[in-house]
């Protein structure tokens, strides 16, 4: 099977987010990929620390969802704005940078917007 693109990788991470498929969004992640703050600062290191967190998140935000509303791809980048809803709370805007390597995301960085 070919590898996915950074689209279609990036792709696949909202779609199990949204479907709350914690196993199906750490596998969007390479095994020693790092999910950090837009300023470097990482906040999880490894597929495994990154399901767990996710885990624990969709347990206490069953209703979270995700919305891509805007989205540029160059090379192995895909940097997207996207809204997120949880419940009782009113929907936050985020700027997230995916870095896409062998079709496995190997960095996420996030910024609030």
């Amino acid at each position: 099977m070919p590898e996915r693109t950074p689209e279609a990788a990036v792709q696949a991470n909202v779609e199990a987010y949204n479907a709350k498929d914690v196993a199906g969004f750490a596998a969007t992640y390479a095994a020693d990929a790092k999910f950090c703050k837009i300023d470097g600062t990482v906040l999880l290191t490894g597929r495994d620390a990154i399901a767990a967190f996710h885990q624990r998140f969709f347990e206490g935000n069953p209703t979270a969802h995700c919305v891509v509303v805007q989205h540029v791809a160059m090379g192995p980048f895909v940097v997207e704005q996207q809204q997120i809803t949880l419940e009782g709370r009113p929907p936050m805007n985020a700027m997230l940078l995916f870095e896409v390597r062998a079709g496995e995301i190997v960095r996420a960085s996030y910024s609030p917007l």
